[in-house]
């Protein structure tokens, strides 16, 4: 309060829970993204002789192939994500761009080993679980982006 009885303070912004979780869930994903392509990266070839992987594992150099994308993806995830916060209309342009390839890469990498699980369903010594755990990882990056848009429509992204 001045001394004329008026009120200096800035308006508080009020939180909004899906905000928050969604921008904790897109850091928490974006971590373990980047954790888990260092391991792949690091486990080599072992890491992929599931027989889901098989067709993945016709890419060229596919541990490094495959842990890069993702690791790269967590990455991009979590700087745009920080980024947005910054002040400045480019930087939160950038981060939006940043996140968005981030969330992008990681449903795109979740797809596409949920789709070798798929192809490898017959096998009897594959894992039944994957594809459904990547399906599952995929979709919810994809209502985080969701979310994350309708936020930026509202404040005038």
């Amino acid at each position: 309060m001045n001394l004329d009885g008026t009120d200096q303070r800035p308006a508080r912004v009020p939180l909004i829970p899906s905000t928050i979780l969604a921008r904790m869930t897109i850091w928490l994903w974006g971590g373990y993204a980047i954790w888990q392509g260092i391991g792949i990266i690091a486990d080599g070839e072992e890491r992929f002789s599931d027989p889901i992987y098989a067709a993945l594992n016709r890419t060229p150099e596919p541990t490094l192939t495959w842990g890069t994308m993702l690791t790269l993806s967590g990455v991009l995830m979590i700087v745009g994500s920080v980024m947005q916060s910054l002040d400045g209309d480019q930087r939160k342009q950038i981060g939006w761009l940043f996140k968005g390839l981030g969330c992008f890469g990681v449903a795109l990498w979740c797809v596409t080993f949920a789709i070798g699980s798929w192809l490898a369903r017959d096998i009897p010594t594959s894992s039944g679980t994957a594809g459904r755990t990547y399906t599952a990882i995929a979709v919810g990056v994809l209502i985080l982006v969701f979310i994350d848009e309708r936020k930026g429509a509202r404040h005038g992204r």
